[in-house]
């Protein structure tokens, strides 16, 4: 998991830092819901034509490898979470929170010294 997230920070921290904030805050959206909401099927999945899923997650490299490792598994246009992985592996998306809402002070902090 950690070699997604440093990709991901290391692809686009310079080259386009709103765009990885936008992107990390999706990422926290879909895996705080499942997270929270473990039992809950429609956080079990992701439509991967959905506009906004594509202009602030696909679309940037790096964005789908998060939630592959966060459990998620291609199947026909959508990334769904096998229960095999919630029922084993589910608890670890407690830590990807946390690596995500780091990583967004770390983007954050990064842009506004860039304003200054």
């Amino acid at each position: 998991m950690d070699v997604a997230w440093k990709a991901l920070r290391r692809l686009h921290l310079k080259r386009d830092p709103a765009a990885l904030a936008t992107c990390l805050q999706t990422l926290h959206a879909y895996i705080s819901n499942l997270a929270k909401n473990p039992q809950e099927s429609k956080f079990h999945s992701i439509n991967c034509q959905n506009g906004n899923f594509r202009s602030r997650v696909a679309s940037l490299e790096g964005g789908i490898a998060v939630l592959e490792a966060c459990g998620f598994v291609a199947v026909d246009e959508k990334l769904c979470v096998d229960p095999d992985f919630m029922r084993s592996k589910g608890p670890k998306l407690w830590d990807a929170l946390s690596k995500v809402s780091v990583l967004l002070e770390q983007v954050k902090s990064c842009m506004e010294i860039r304003a200054n």
